[in-house]
């Protein structure tokens, strides 16, 4: 499954690995790969700048990260939940914000960068 950016690829599999491809060259080659969490990538948001990006899916201990995408440098976390996280969106200018959906039927909303959790909304 792969998930596209304007500018960048962004594919990811079900080990939970990202990976970022150059394609702006005749040959693809592989830029970054980055395991924000031990488990699935379910779903993946960035910012309309392309600096930062949201991993969220089937953790273990975590269920989703932020981070800028050519360092890898965290950029907040995403918390409030406590089963997987299915979806994740970005609002496309500043200031961002960033919402989830979950298992847990709920939807957690942040504020950043860098992201901090604000509140929850559904029930547990």
């Amino acid at each position: 499954m792969a998930c596209l950016e304007p500018t960048r690829p962004w594919p990811r599999d079900v080990s939970g690995k990202l990976r970022i491809w150059d394609t702006t060259q005749k040959e693809h080659l592989l830029k970054y790969e980055y395991q924000p969490f031990a488990g699935k990538i379910k779903d993946i948001a960035w910012t309309e700048d392309s600096k930062r990006i949201a991993v969220v899916g089937e953790g273990r201990e975590k269920f989703g990260a932020v981070f800028l995408w050519d360092s890898g440098s965290s950029v907040g976390e995403i918390t409030g939940h406590n089963k997987v996280i299915n979806s994740v969106d970005i609002k496309q200018s500043r200031p961002y914000r960033l919402a989830t959906g979950s298992d847990d039927n709920c939807a957690a909303f942040f504020e950043g960068p860098p992201f901090k959790f604000k509140f929850t909304i559904g029930a547990r």
